[in-house]
């Protein structure tokens, strides 16, 4: 019998090729809207690039602009439904896809770790059979607020949730993934850990992708 494993994988830039934060909002609203919108929030983009402004409260500026005051909550989940089957499927690293479906065939929960949100990733888990935790939006009304519900998965909240599952799962072989230092919180608490897989670096050695795919505007 094959040794029970975790492993715990970002998404943005990890498993996928772009954030899907910011892919989600492009595929409800239109590039041309996302661009517009961009320099109605520059002065707020500006101050998260120097420090000033928190990542989480950048995030929830741009739930709010871009997707809460155009849609109830029942057609975002529409929304993110479609994405998550539709498009989603197109910017996975097809070696992340293996990887993780290597896990599973050797008897390893995969937990997909993520500060974006299950509300246009969920489809995509369930469908691969994958646990999902990320960062929630809060409902009132039959409408999103923006606000999140809780905290944003990123940084020391990943690493205080890998903690808790070690905890309940002790002398269980662990593995990591993911691409950004914050990742490197939860990384080094597991067995086997990968900072910025192969796939990862052959990727960005081909494809220089752009400011809002995957980098300086990525909402983590």
């Amino acid at each position: 019998m094959k040794e029970k494993g975790i492993a715990f994988f970002d998404l943005d830039g990890t498993i996928t090729s772009k954030d899907t934060f910011i892919d989600f909002i492009i595929f409800c609203r239109g590039r041309i809207f996302f661009y517009l919108g961009l320099i109605a929030l520059s002065p707020f983009i500006l101050l998260k690039l120097i420090g000033i402004y928190p990542n989480h409260r950048l995030k929830e500026l741009f739930f709010r602009f871009y997707l809460a005051h155009h849609y109830s909550a029942q057609e975002l989940e529409k929304l993110g439904q479609s994405y998550s089957m539709q498009k989603l499927p197109y910017i996975i690293y097809s070696q992340a896809l293996e990887k993780i479906n290597w896990h599973k065939e050797n008897n390893h929960e995969v937990i997909i770790l993520t500060a974006s949100s299950p509300l246009w990733l969920s489809e995509w888990c369930k469908q691969n059979g994958l646990k999902l935790i990320g960062t929630k939006f809060e409902i009132k009304n039959e409408k999103y607020t923006g606000k999140i519900l809780g905290r944003n998965c990123y940084g020391i909240q990943k690493e205080e949730i890998v903690t808790d599952i070690l905890k309940q799962n002790s002398g269980v072989m662990t593995f990591g993934y993911g691409d950004t230092k914050a990742d490197l919180l939860f990384l080094n608490k597991l067995n086997y850990r990968y900072y910025k897989p192969y796939w990862i670096k052959r990727f960005l050695s081909t494809h220089k992708p752009k400011k809002e795919e995957h980098g300086v505007l990525s909402l983590k």
